[in-house]
Parts: C-alpha cells; structure tokens; sequence
C-alpha cells in the first residue's frame, strides 16, 4: 500500500515496499525521520484510528459534564483531516444524542465517510442532523429490544 501525501506544492511522497519514501525532489534526513513515523500507517492495507478530544488539563469534559469543542479549531481541523482519510466514521448513541454530530468532512478537502452509530438500546432521537441528511451514508446498528 502506498501512502501519497500532497502539500501546497503539490509533491507526491510514497512509501516503496522497500520501505523508502520517494519523491520528485530528495527527501532530506530530516523529512525522513517525520515521516517514519507514518510507516506503520501506510505499509498495512487496513487501520483502525481513535480521535479522542482532551483539554490542556487533560479532561474530556468540562466540569460540567459538556464535552461539545472542549479543542480549538486547530484540533476539529485535524479531526476533518482524520476523517477525510478514513472510510467510515463511529460514535455511540450518548454521543449522538449528546453532540448532534454531523460527522462530515469540512474544514479540509476531502471524501464524507460513512456514519456509523451504534445504538444497542434504540435511544437516539429521529431529529439527528445525522440522520437526516444525506451528505454521506449513514448506518444505524440498533439491538434488539
């Protein structure tokens, strides 16, 4: 699998089988080292990654319980650049219900992935934005009563 990152530049990087990272221009030592980091990523054909949202003090909440932009924009921007890399996208029904989240990709280009929303006990409200909008597929596991 070859991971392909494009920057301003427009500069393809991939990661030979051989482990190599290529590009039109050499890859200096000190790009190297960064994106060895990124190895593991692109040298296995499936990935599984957790976002978790976590304030300087390291809550993911605040003392009252609300956990809705506890980052700054900087992390949501990332959050999209995850979810832009990824094919589906899953929440549980406290966070649905909680957040309302659209779980889309916008504040980066880039594909809306599936929405999954696990839901064993049936809980979640019709009225999710996620729910009704079309902007991406959606799927809502339900359990059995």
């Amino acid at each position: 699998m070859a991971l392909r990152h494009r920057h301003a530049c427009n500069v393809a990087i991939t990661l030979t089988p051989t482990g190599e990272w290529q590009t039109a221009q050499s890859v200096t030592a000190e790009a190297r080292e960064l994106l060895d980091c990124l190895t593991p990523l692109a040298s296995r054909p499936a990935w599984v990654v957790a976002q978790l949202g976590q304030s300087m003090d390291g809550r993911i909440a605040t003392e009252s319980g609300h956990s809705h932009y506890i980052n700054g924009h900087e992390s949501l921007v990332h959050l999209h650049r995850l979810r832009a890399l990824v094919d589906a996208v899953v929440v549980g029904a406290g966070t649905a219900s909680a957040d309302n989240p659209q779980l889309t990709v916008r504040h980066v280009s880039g594909t809306h992935p599936a929405r999954v929303v696990l839901d064993p006990r049936g809980r979640i409200p019709s009225d999710l934005a996620l729910l009704n909008s079309d902007s991406a597929p959606t799927l809502h596991i339900v359990g059995l009563a």
